[in-house]
């Protein structure tokens, strides 16, 4: 991707005619190329490239980490002992990571169907989850499946794993089914986007329509950062509307196992791939950049690097929101950096219309 990035960009600072003759010019392109899908630049095989090098991959080691996460924790379940357990944290992390990669992918017919909640609804129902621990009533995997989303899922292993009580066999009831929903969710969920992967490559339509593929991805772009942003450090750090400008340490996405960096930098990292997956080369060919400007791509590109570089450095988050401040804001403030590059000029360059509301109201 670079090599064609380093050739557009020659071409950008190659000589101009006027600035409002040029600009004229970029609008008239810009507006045919939205009515003419692969006219110049082919749309299908940028979001085929997506789908088969970025969006299958990442559902097929969601999968397997899934497996390995069910295989981990009936060991847990057969024997309850703290190298069982220690294997069976371990696996969820890696599990969770793998999940990072697929997060970004919740739309179309996936999002119609809603999936994704029934695997990582935050916060999970710890009320809920007691009361049906302490119940009696079967915790096999078919009653745990027909639990409502927030008593079932990654988040909800979290708080099973990561508060153990090694002694209670209804508590390592619970975790084994949780773990076996997971796992068929997640094979559920793959095989959803298997089959939905043509028709979201042919939803290639005009861009300003919010079922074109793009449209729907660029949302999802923006959408996923204002969570970052707005509900993975802003709300912990009471930066953002809907708090009240104290530190919620509480409120962090993964508060038993103290992961909240690691998902915080992994679905930074997942969008940093669908944005160098081909976005970027969609950025430099329409060229809307004024010539004394940066291009857009490279906007991103730098901006993006410097939230993962500044998040991939906040150990103990929950500490750093009350006690270290300046780091965590220094990200937060880096991430916001990207939502609005994405929200405002990327959406304006590729002429997508948002659907959702921003998650933390700045």
């Amino acid at each position: 991707m670079r090599q064609i990035r380093q050739k557009s960009i020659a071409t950008r600072h190659a000589p101009r005619t006027t600035h409002h003759a040029h600009w004229l010019l970029l609008l008239c392109i810009s507006l045919l190329l939205a009515g003419c899908g692969e006219r110049g630049f082919n749309r299908k095989a940028m979001l085929q490239g997506i789908v088969d090098e970025i969006i299958l991959p990442n559902h097929a080691l969601f999968v397997a980490r899934s497996a390995e996460l069910e295989t981990a924790v009936r060991a847990l379940h057969a024997d309850p002992t703290d190298a069982n357990l220690a294997n069976a944290q371990a696996a969820w992390k890696t599990t969770v990571d793998a999940w990072s990669g697929v997060q970004l992918f919740d739309m179309g017919q996936i999002n119609r169907d809603f999936m994704h909640p029934a695997i990582d609804r935050i916060p999970p129902n710890i009320d809920g989850i007691e009361q049906s621990i302490n119940d009696g009533q079967s915790l096999s995997m078919e009653r745990v499946n027909s639990f409502g989303s927030n008593k079932k899922g990654l988040p909800t292993l979290e708080y099973l794993l990561f508060l153990p009580d090694l002694t209670d066999q209804r508590r390592l009831e619970y975790t084994l089914a949780t773990a076996e929903v997971l796992a068929q969710n997640a094979a559920d969920l793959e095989t959803a986007w298997r089959d939905y992967a043509d028709d979201f490559v042919s939803a290639e339509l005009d861009n300003q329509n919010t079922n074109s593929s793009i449209s729907m991805l660029v949302n999802e772009i923006v959408r996923r950062l204002e969570i970052i942003m707005g509900l993975g450090l802003g709300q912990p750090l009471g930066l953002n509307i809907q708090t009240d400008g104290e530190a919620h340490p509480e409120t962090l996405f993964s508060p038993y196992a103290g992961y909240t960096e690691e998902r915080l930098l992994h679905q930074l990292i997942s969008v940093q791939t669908v944005l160098d997956g081909g976005i970027d080369d969609y950025l430099d060919y329409l060229n809307l950049t004024p010539v004394e400007e940066q291009p857009l791509s490279e906007r991103l590109d730098n901006a993006i690097a410097e939230a993962i570089v500044l998040t991939g450095q906040l150990d103990d988050l929950e500490r750093r929101v009350v006690e270290d401040r300046e780091s965590a804001e220094a990200a937060y403030a880096a991430i916001r950096e990207v939502a609005i590059l994405t929200r405002v000029d990327l959406t304006s360059q590729l002429g997508v219309l948002l659907t959702f509301s921003d998650a933390d109201g700045d």
